[in-house]
């Protein structure tokens, strides 16, 4: 995930808080809604959950092209489609990437 969309995250939060609540300055205002932003994301991944684009990046496309291509015998059922899912996710923008 990306910086734009952790301000984009910020910013919804940001629209719904800003108006109910009564705030020294919009700075403070933004400052919450960007911890607010944090915080929840950190809570999706502590559930074992990530947050992805709607479109896979060239890097996870390749990433997952290369786990289905070097892809070795495992245990379960759809074990190539498992292993280019977790090469996908693994290689997903993540805060902070440009």
């Amino acid at each position: 995930m990306t910086d734009l969309t952790l301000q984009a995250l910020a910013e919804a939060i940001k629209d719904v808080i800003w108006p109910s609540t009564e705030w020294d300055s919009e700075t403070a205002c933004e400052a919450v809604a960007l911890a607010s932003s944090r915080a929840v994301l950190t809570a999706i991944e502590q559930a074992g959950y990530v947050v992805v684009p709607k479109e896979a990046t060239e890097e996870m496309l390749i990433d997952g092209a290369a786990a289905h291509r070097d892809f070795l015998s495992q245990k379960g059922p759809y074990p190539r489609s498992r292993a280019v899912y977790r090469a996908m996710i693994q290689s997903a923008p993540k805060i902070g990437d440009a």
